[in-house]
């Protein structure tokens, strides 16, 4: 009996060692605490509903509330969503200025090839009359 009770004292952590685990093992020996799987089912509560309105002014303004209520979750959410993906955001804005700016590059390459060549005789102007007939009835 007294060799069970120096293997009991032996089997306990020091004090002074770890009181954490001390402390563990004095519950363990008394039978205090038994070790057990806990399942919980947590789920997050964003909008308190209290007692169900009776009258119709009470759950119009009830329904008011929660649409207010969820206009302001969704542009909450909005926001996080903007903020969050704000470096891809700005990869795509990169990437279709770059693609804006080639193609424009190769517009000016092409139009540059389709100019004429430009001749010695100065071109007509629209403003100087062509000989036709009625010229001579002015």
């Amino acid at each position: 009996m007294a060799n069970d009770k120096k293997k009991m004292v032996e089997a306990i952590t020091a004090q002074e060692v770890d009181f954490a685990q001390w402390y563990t093992d004095i519950c363990l020996k008394a039978e205090l605490v038994d070790y057990s799987t806990v399942y919980l089912d947590v789920q997050e509560v964003r909008n308190l509903s209290g007692t169900n309105a009776t009258t119709i002014p009470e759950r119009i303004s009830n329904g008011l509330s929660n649409t207010l209520y969820g206009i302001k979750v969704f542009f909450e959410n909005l926001l996080v969503f903007l903020v969050v993906n704000l470096p891809v955001f700005l990869l795509l804005a990169v990437v279709i200025l770059l693609i804006i700016w080639v193609l424009r590059l190769i517009r000016r390459k092409r139009s540059q090839k389709n100019e004429p060549i430009p001749s010695a005789a100065p071109p007509k102007s629209d403003d100087e009359p062509v000989d036709s007939p009625d010229k001579n009835n002015r």
